[in-house]
């Protein structure tokens, strides 16, 4: 999305747009919810630099940098809508509410 907009010099209103009516579709929901989230590692050394080197994965999701082509409330009353829908499938509904679990912000601050 962010490639179309540096391709259409910077407007994003057309990107908007297209998010705006892809926002209804169920796949493009899924698609979101599964690559929005980000991962990052650290390594550690354990206490005092002792033990062994520690991989830990770190999962956040930030949303605002979407803001200007995703209207991202919206996104989110989705989730929630499809989460609470009869006819969403039980593994659809388990990466949606999987997705709300994921902690929001940047990866290295808390916001």
């Amino acid at each position: 999305m962010f490639a179309w907009v540096r391709l259409n010099s910077g407007d994003a209103s057309e990107v908007r747009a297209w998010t705006d009516r892809a926002l209804d579709a169920d796949a493009f929901m899924l698609a979101l919810t599964e690559n929005l989230p980000t991962d990052a590692w650290t390594h550690g050394m354990g206490f005092d630099g002792m033990g062994d080197r520690v991989a830990r994965r770190i999962t956040r999701v930030e949303l605002a940098p979407y803001e200007s082509v995703l209207d991202v409330p919206r996104f989110l009353g989705r989730v929630a809508q499809m989460i609470e829908h009869h006819s969403t499938s039980a593994e659809d509904r388990s990466q949606l509410e999987g997705f709300l679990r994921v902690p929001r912000g940047n990866l290295f601050r808390d916001d």
